[in-house]
């Protein structure tokens, strides 16, 4: 599955910070606060930055929690040992490999598979700065209900209003993996998925922005102006796919020829997809056989 290549979406996201957001170094300690945000030497500076390791493991979590909410068993538990997604398989045949999995394994990856999802670190613009919010804090003693004798602490977080900016690439997806996907960045986009430490205390509340999806289809038959194809669709049902995999849009796509791929660009997706993601999803999820 993993030797050609079938198709490919890719947008560029913008990540703005409603509320202080604090996605702590791995240093113990830089300067004179206790705790930090990471950052990165970009520009002939030190920057604060997402890391895309950070908002995969947000964007993942989502998408299980959805999966979750239509069917128990369609999304596993990743710190189950006796999963069948973390089971090293002694199968050599992908196609097995491939259908054991839960459908966020599928889309995400597992020990034995690599995933379909490759989200980049978010940087700030070009020629910004930040100047971080320093705050204090105090542990809160449980009996008394007062601050708690040496446990003050102070920290620094990004400000509201400070915008990322990053990139997503999902490649050889079946058309259900890009409904999904498109699904949690659009909560990601309305304030449903926060970001970082801190959460309970207010930290971490972002909003997203997705102008554009560029969606790729490599072979010489052009694809039609109403769906975007799904890896099924070229495999013919193989791997536990569908053979008619696709996902229907509400606006007609422009198929522009670009070598031996066919590219289309989808203006406000979450729009021009309306109705056909969540239909994609919930019949993917219940069809999953386990």
């Amino acid at each position: 599955m993993l030797r050609q290549l079938v198709n490919e979406a890719r947008f560029a996201l913008t990540l703005t910070t409603t509320g202080p957001l604090l996605i702590r170094s791995g240093q113990a300690r830089l300067g004179n606060s206790d705790m930090v945000p990471v950052q990165t030497f970009r520009d002939g500076d030190w920057q604060v930055y997402v890391p895309g390791s950070s908002l995969k493991g947000a964007v993942r979590s989502h998408a299980e929690r959805l999966l979750r909410s239509i069917r128990a068993d369609a999304a596993c538990d990743p710190f189950d040992g006796s999963s069948v997604c973390r089971s090293r398989s002694e199968s050599p045949d992908a196609a097995t490999i491939y259908e054991s999995l839960c459908c966020a394994c599928r889309l995400f990856g597992s020990l034995t598979y690599a995933g379909r999802v490759a989200i980049g670190d978010c940087y700030l613009p070009r020629g910004a700065r930040v100047r971080l919010e320093r705050r204090n804090g105090v542990g809160i003693d449980r009996l008394t209900g007062g601050s708690s004798t040496g446990a003050l602490f102070d920290l620094e977080a990004v400000p509201s209003g400070v915008s990322f900016e990053g990139s997503v690439r999902l490649r050889n997806f079946e058309a259900w993996q890009l409904a999904l996907l498109l699904l949690v960045f659009e909560d990601l986009a309305q304030g449903f998925v926060p970001l970082g430490g801190g959460r309970s205390r207010g930290y971490g509340a972002v909003t997203a922005t997705i102008p554009l999806l560029s969606v790729t289809w490599c072979g010489m038959e052009r694809p039609p102006a109403d769906a975007i194809w799904g890896l099924g669709q070229r495999l013919r049902g193989a791997y536990g796919t569908k053979e008619e995999d696709r996902l229907p849009t509400n606006t007609a796509l422009n198929w522009s020829r670009q070598g031996v791929r066919w590219q289309a660009t989808i203006e406000g997706p979450f729009e021009a997809l309306r109705g056909t993601l969540e239909e994609a999803v919930v019949t993917a999820a219940r069809e999953r056989k386990r």
